[in-house]
Formats: structure tokens, sequence, C-alpha cells
């Protein structure tokens, strides 16, 4: 598979698990994923495909990535004697995501399942880091102020790692943007209007990653943090032009502006 067929593959894989299709349905996407990116033609089931991938001196870490998600998904990777599935799996984490392995604690463990055991847990630490996205910021303010601590969690060395099969340095720069734009609309300066013309394009604009890139990041947790970002801008917009006649004002210059974008 190429770049462009392996993104392909890991949206129609993504989109089975959100869409909450059957595990043998997601099994089926996931399966074709996993030999693509071993670069294998041969067919069979998941457990050979990882087979492959744990034989690779260096596989590649979307290939790791992926298979923790479906490692914490229900029903969707099932082990048995025969294909070495939980040894290989440990393989292909071990030697893919290195940083996060050791920040998992693999190295202390000696068995195999006491490995796998940590490394099902996995995707609850990525998703507790992504968890202030999905805070419900009451005000643009509160959005502004929870700026840091979102941008601290998404830049940790080994959320990165694991976020490279899912564009999360993008997702990252997505969320830079939004922040930097709500800030100027909070300064309440003579450019209103051009700044939330601004803020809700660049809000258009990161939410285009969801429709590109479909995935438990860009749909459960940029989408509904973006929802926020855009409703608090234009309560805010309403705020100020009850505060006084200036800022009315420009306020209203904003609305008409939203108005004709919209």
């Amino acid at each position: 598979m190429d770049n462009i067929e392996i993104q392909n593959a890991i949206n129609e894989f993504e989109n089975r698990l959100l869409n909450g299709s059957d595990a043998a349905t997601a099994r089926a996407a996931l399966r074709v994923l996993l030999f693509g990116l071993a670069g294998s033609s041969a067919q069979g089931s998941v457990g050979d495909a990882v087979g492959i991938l744990a034989d690779q001196p260096h596989p590649p870490s979307i290939a790791a990535s992926i298979v923790l998600r479906a490692l914490a998904t229900d029903g969707l990777v099932q082990d048995n004697a025969a294909n070495h599935l939980a040894r290989n799996v440990v393989y292909v984490v071990e030697k893919g995501l290195p940083g996060l392995s050791d920040f998992l604690g693999l190295r202390q463990k000696n068995q195999t399942y006491e490995k796998l055991d940590l490394l099902r847990g996995a995707m609850a630490w990525v998703e507790g880091q992504l968890a202030p996205l999905r805070v419900s910021y009451t005000t643009l303010g509160s959005m502004l102020e929870a700026r840091k601590s979102i941008l601290s969690a998404l830049a940790h060395g080994r959320l990165t790692e694991f976020g490279g099969a899912y564009h999360l340095p993008e997702v990252r720069d997505a969320v830079v943007s939004v922040c930097s734009s709500l800030d100027d609309v909070s300064k309440i300066a003579a450019t209103l209007a051009a700044d939330v013309e601004t803020c809700e394009r660049v809000i258009t604009d990161a939410r285009r990653l969801a429709t590109q890139y479909p995935s438990f990041i860009t749909v459960s947790y940029l989408e509904p943090w973006l929802e926020c970002a855009l409703q608090r801008l234009h309560e805010f917009i309403d705020l100020c032009e009850a505060a006084s006649p200036l800022l009315s004002r420009r306020a209203g210059q904003a609305r008409t502006c939203r108005s004709a974008i919209l």
C-alpha cells in the first residue's frame, strides 16, 4: 500500500469503530490495514498480519498504534495458542513504539500476559491525555484559561509518538490556531469584526480534519472542542452587544460579517 491507500484503510477501520460496526466487520477492516502496513500481499487472519509485523526488525509505529487501538476494543482481537497473538502484539508495540512501551513499564514485566495487560490499558492513558478537549467550557475565558493545559497534554512525548497514525501534530496545530484566534477576539479591538471572521474561518478549517482523517481523536475529541469554541465565540459576541454602545457597534459589525459568512 502507498501512503494514500494506508490512510484510506485507516479511515475505513476508524469509521467502522466510530459507527459501532460489529466485531467481524471491524476486524475485516483491521485485517486489510495490518497486512497493508506489513507490506504483505498475503491473506489470513489479524493474528497472521500481526505475526508478520512482529517478525520485522522495525515495524511501523502506525501499526503499533493501530494494534493498541484494536486491543482496547472488546471482541476485536482474538488470541489463541496457535497464532501466538499476545506475544506478537507485545513485540510489535515494543519495537514500533519503544518510548511508549518504556513509559508504560513493559520492561519491568517478564511475562507476556503481564505486558499485554499493560498494553490493554494504554488507550485509557491516551484518552486521558485528550480528555481536556471534552470539557464543557462555559465561557470564552475558560477556554482560553485551559489552553496551556490542553496544549501541554497534546505535546506529551509519548502521546506524540502514538499519535502519528492519527495526525496528532495537525490536531495540535489546529487547537493552537483556534486558541490564538479566540484570544484576538477576546481583546475586543477595533478589528473585532475581522477577528471574528478569521476565528470562524479557522474553526471551519480545523473541522476538515475530522472529514479527511476520521478517527477517535478528530471525531470524539477535536470536533466537540471545536463546537464548544464556536458556541462560546457566538455567546461572547452577544454579550459584547449588550455591554456598551461602543462594544455593541463592534459586535454588530462582527455579527454582520458572521451573517455574510454563513
